[in-house]
């Protein structure tokens, strides 16, 4: 008793220390002795893999996250989830996630289906103007995924209407 200490300051992984005073010891036993830890601050981010931007969250330790309401978009894909992992392993992440550590969020998505459109133009050579232009010849409709690359093919080209002027072949590298 009379005696002035300095309590022991303590290491925790989710909080920083902050304050102590140090107390003279009026007290056989029982005297109260105040330390303060503030939680840390974790940051939740999101990579939406080329989905709208959403802007990262900050919360303290053991804080929770609704992901309820945050839902990017990508045009002509569909949201599958959140995942933890780049690798989509595992399950979507549902409703919420609780901060314990700095995390980042991954966007699933598929790829929707597009219809499109191959036009085919022949060259055309003019005698008496000496010019040479394309005119319209034949068009392939069809439909694909987002994202996949289309080319014609020999399959899928249409055969010419008309003979071919001499010096022109039809392409077939594709």
């Amino acid at each position: 008793i009379g005696s002035t200490i300095i309590p022991e300051v303590r290491n925790y992984p989710y909080a920083n220390f902050e304050k102590t005073d140090s107390l003279e010891l009026t007290e056989s036993s029982g005297q109260k002795v105040d330390v303060y830890y503030t939680r840390k601050e974790y940051t939740l981010s999101y990579n939406t893999n080329g989905g709208s931007y959403i802007p990262p969250q900050t919360g303290l330790y053991n804080a929770t996250v609704n992901l309820t309401t945050t839902i990017p978009t990508r045009e002509r894909y569909t949201f599958d989830g959140w995942y933890d992992n780049a690798n989509f392993e595992g399950n979507p992440i549902k409703d919420s996630v609780t901060l314990d550590k700095n995390k980042t969020l991954y966007a699933k998505w598929t790829a929707g289906t597009v219809k499109y459109t191959i036009a085919y133009y022949k060259e055309v050579y003019n005698n008496s103007t000496r010019r040479t232009y394309y005119a319209f010849e034949n068009s392939v409709s069809a439909q694909g995924q987002v994202g996949t690359i289309i080319q014609a093919s020999a399959s899928t080209t249409p055969e010419m209407s008309s003979v071919l002027p001499i010096g022109y072949e039809k392409e077939t590298a594709y």
